[in-house]
């Protein structure tokens, strides 16, 4: 499993990789997406605090998507379901099924496309309560496979690996 994750503050977006395999205490391949799921969960309880959290997630059709669902469902405000390019790629209108079964229908949303699934989930991050009030304390992560991942970073001007 990859993750990237992009965070909104006042007036300015940063990003930053949460990567379990160079963690000391974490272990683990891309074949375990199950297992990085549950890492990625503890790492989001142990080392951040947002006030909000949107997922786009995007999986390949192999991996248990249910259970990444599950395992950060306690942790994600919303999720916006996407899939990458690869053939490998699980349908974004399907991992959204399983998604509504575990989030409920309001927190889902579809993109078919990665930049379209940031773009939606970056106006999600940037929602407050009052007009005109500042946005701070959210956050966009983007997880569920490697090619999701790698997508990400080649959006955000990073190669790939």
């Amino acid at each position: 499993m990859g993750t990237a994750a992009a965070s909104t503050g006042t007036g300015s977006t940063g990003a930053a990789a949460i990567d379990p395999v160079a963690r000391e205490d974490l272990i683990g391949t891309s074949g375990q997406a199950e297992v990085l799921a549950q890492w990625l969960a503890l790492a989001l309880d142990r080392d951040f605090d947002f006030r909000r959290l949107i997922a786009v997630i995007g999986c390949f059709g192999d991996k248990d998507a249910r259970g990444i669902l599950t395992e950060l469902e306690p942790h994600v405000s919303e999720v916006v379901c996407t899939q990458s390019t690869s053939p490998r790629a699980l349908d974004c209108h399907e991992l959204a099924e399983y998604a509504r079964e575990i989030f409920g229908d309001e927190r889902v949303h579809v993109d078919e496309n990665l930049p379209a699934a940031v773009e939606t989930a970056v106006a999600l991050a940037e929602e407050t309560d009052a007009p005109g009030e500042a946005v701070s304390g959210s956050g966009v992560l983007i997880t569920g496979s490697v090619g999701t991942a790698g997508e990400a970073r080649t959006l955000f001007g990073k190669e790939p690996s």
